[in-house]
């Protein structure tokens, strides 16, 4: 490969990431004007919980009674009314402080890797929603 090959590549990925981030950046932003007292309570108490690398993109947001995960390319709007079972795998990603999520929708599953601090607070919105107890 030459020169403008590489370039090129990395140009190619720079721009994918920085399409992802700021679409995830302004989804966020316009949830965060829909939310309630408590959803944004809870938005923030996730947010304190999290490293400085992922203090500003949070792994699910709770506003008007729909979740909102954030896995890397996409961004999923689930009723958690809908849940029927979630399961966990600990020790995921780097450093191993990590939960991979498998949460089961009547007709789907969907995972998400979340850090293990903001575990918690995920749990506590599932179980408020569904009859689960994890």
């Amino acid at each position: 490969m030459n020169n403008l090959t590489i370039y090129l590549i990395v140009f190619l990925v720079y721009w994918l990431l920085s399409y992802v981030f700021k679409r995830n950046e302004k989804a966020l932003c316009m949830l965060v004007e829909q939310m309630s007292d408590s959803d944004f309570e809870l938005l923030l108490k996730v947010k304190d919980c999290l490293s400085l690398d992922n203090k500003y993109s949070p792994p699910f947001v709770l506003c008007s009674h729909q979740l909102y995960l954030f896995p890397f390319f996409t961004i999923r709007e689930i009723d958690p009314t809908k849940i029927t079972d979630m399961k966990c795998n600990w020790g995921w990603g780097r450093g191993r402080n990590s939960v991979f999520v498998q949460i089961k929708l009547s007709k789907k599953i969907i995972g998400i890797i979340m850090p293990e601090k903001a575990f918690p607070y995920f749990q506590k919105v599932v179980e408020k929603y569904t009859k689960l107890k994890i």
